[in-house]
């Protein structure tokens, strides 16, 4: 341990060392945070202030919680999310409009005649933001969900908190 002792300081090097290891296992083991309001993660933007779960439990890390999501629920994701509107916005009417050769899902919401919500589908892996623009431009609020984002389950509860 002389090397050891060197590199960490002094005689504790041992238990230095065993608090680093212990500190980094138990972060790898935490699920990434990112910065509220970044593009890539709606949800932490939207996200408790004090990092508590949605009312309904997480929708989001490393295990798939109990509640009904977008994996546990033995549909498309398109589907979960069309039963998921129709049930509990039924005052809402929507269209459905796929682009980017189907690989991201519009749902237009309309309250009447009026245009209420926009609602897109998308890979994480797009980074495209003029839909997102063009209802701002309109007026009319936006919400994105990610149907392929790793630890993220759409959970029916965070999907109708959201909107």
């Amino acid at each position: 341990m002389g090397l050891l002792s060197k590199l960490l300081g002094g005689e504790d090097a041992g238990k230095k060392l065993e608090k680093l290891v212990k500190t980094v296992v138990e972060a790898a083991e935490r699920p990434a945070a990112r910065p509220a309001g970044t593009d890539a993660s709606p949800a932490h933007a939207a996200r408790p202030a004090d990092g508590s779960p949605w009312p309904g439990g997480s929708s989001w890390g490393p295990i798939m919680p109990a509640e009904e999501n977008q994996y546990n629920c033995g549909v498309p994701y398109r589907d979960y999310f069309e039963h998921v509107f129709r049930d509990d916005f039924p005052q809402l009417r929507f269209d459905r409009e796929l682009l980017r050769s189907g690989k991201a899902t519009v749902y237009t919401f309309f309250e009447g005649s009026r245009k209420a919500l926009t609602v897109e589908l998308m890979s994480e892996k797009s980074d495209t933001k003029a839909l997102r623009r063009r209802c701002a431009q309109e007026g009319v609020p936006y919400l994105r969900f990610y149907y392929d984002h790793e630890g993220w389950w759409n959970t029916r509860e965070y999907v109708v908190s959201r909107i």
